[in-house]
């Protein structure tokens, strides 16, 4: 009898088989696109796909399947270079797959036109909202940016939305998402969703174990992001001297890099609590775990998530997932039954149950323990690696 291995294989053999990952930040850069494309490409390279990758980094390497395009450059010089090193390796390829629509986009819509190459891209957020909330120049969330206009926006628009409308396929990672980018003007009918994914963990090591490894001791309220301003961690830092009235021994452990990170020490320091929030700095994918393990409880207080990896492997690990009511959070957490959402910088609302969740009894917390795992089971790395094979066998 021919089984799934059977089936997978036919697949790869009828599929286009020389692939081009067109990322725009790549491992041990932190975030969810860059441990997605590096995970794809190893994946796609054990099934016998030709898959090269061409990203930016921090420094400059040419390898045979592995180019990356020094970011410190002038913009428009590293976007040259990108699209020349795009261009050069389209020559031999079947397929671009880019990672988002302006850095890795628009060298892929131009490659696209010149060589008639297939282009599948996908968006994991708004690129624009972004870069504008980084710079300072807006402090609203992603929805209510989509209303409004200026001539500067409306550039950056058409910038962000050419790609898209060249490409033959957009990957998004939510419901939510899908609805943001059909709001943009792009053909409902090219819009597919493929959720994100995850490894399932696989530890032989003890929560004791892992709070020894980390030097940590008490309850631990562990979040994971990248520091900007959107992803809420001054409100975390402003309430916690307040969960400390209640949980003396309680740590808040804050893992990732960015540019706030500064400013949130600064903040962290005014409180004279230092020894309370952790700032661990960018971990590797590998070390995670030891955080997950040691950790009592899981917060993301973020003004949007396409559909956040971090809450997917917080859940995995069977820890309690308290998240913002945002972007594609609801789609992983049920209020109440794996974790709990809350609005977004609701401090009151966040302390609150904060306060709850670390009083949980046993029972309690098992229960929530064993509905976070089976939660997951339906991101599998095998479920979404086998979506992205059919799609690119079309």
């Amino acid at each position: 009898m021919r089984g799934e291995d059977d089936e997978l294989h036919d697949t790869i053999y009828n599929m286009n088989n020389k692939i081009i990952i067109a990322s725009e930040i790549w491992p041990p850069d932190i975030g969810g696109p860059a441990t997605f494309a590096f995970k794809l490409a190893s994946f796609l390279r054990s099934q016998s796909v030709e898959a090269k990758v061409l990203t930016y980094a921090d420094h400059k390497e040419i390898t045979n399947d592995f180019i990356a395009i020094d970011r410190r450059c002038f913009i428009l010089k590293r976007y040259v270079k990108y699209f020349w090193q795009l261009l050069k390796l389209s020559r031999s390829a079947d397929l671009i797959f880019a990672q988002g629509a302006i850095a890795s986009g628009i060298p892929a819509m131009f490659v696209k036109i010149l060589t008639g190459k297939k282009l599948i891209i996908k968006i994991v957020g708004d690129v624009v909202w972004e870069r504008e909330s980084n710079a300072g120049k807006t402090n609203i969330g992603i929805d209510d940016f989509q209303k409004i206009k200026s001539p500067r926006l409306f550039v950056n628009r058409c910038l962000r939305n050419l790609p898209l409308h060249c490409a033959e396929q957009i990957i998004v990672p939510s419901e939510y998402l899908k609805k943001i980018v059909i709001n943009w003007g792009i053909n409902e009918n090219k819009v597919k969703v493929i959720y994100n994914s995850f490894d399932l963990p696989k530890t032989d090591f003890s929560k004791a174990e892992a709070k020894e490894r980390l030097h940590l001791s008490g309850k631990i309220v562990l979040s994971v992001g990248r520091l900007t301003k959107w992803k809420g961690f001054e409100t975390l830092i402003n309430l916690w001297p307040k969960v400390l009235q209640d949980f003396p021994d309680a740590k808040l452990v804050i893992v990732g890099s960015g540019p706030e990170e500064e400013r949130l020490k600064i903040q962290n320091s005014k409180f004279k609590i230092k020894d309370s929030i952790i700032f661990a700095g960018q971990v590797k994918q590998e070390y995670m775990a030891d955080y997950y393990l040691a950790s009592d409880l899981f917060i993301l207080n973020s003004g949007y998530e396409g559909l956040s990896h971090v809450i997917l492997e917080a859940l995995s690990y069977g820890l309690p997932a308290v998240v913002s009511n945002v972007g594609g959070n609801p789609e992983l957490v049920q209020d109440r039954v794996n974790g709990r959402l809350f609005a977004y910088n609701n401090e009151a609302e966040i302390l609150a149950i904060i306060r709850e969740y670390l009083q949980l009894s046993a029972a309690d917390l098992m229960a929530v323990k064993t509905r976070a795992r089976k939660s997951v089971e339906q991101f599998s790395f095998e479920i979404m690696t086998k979506k992205y094979l059919e799609l690119l066998t079309k």
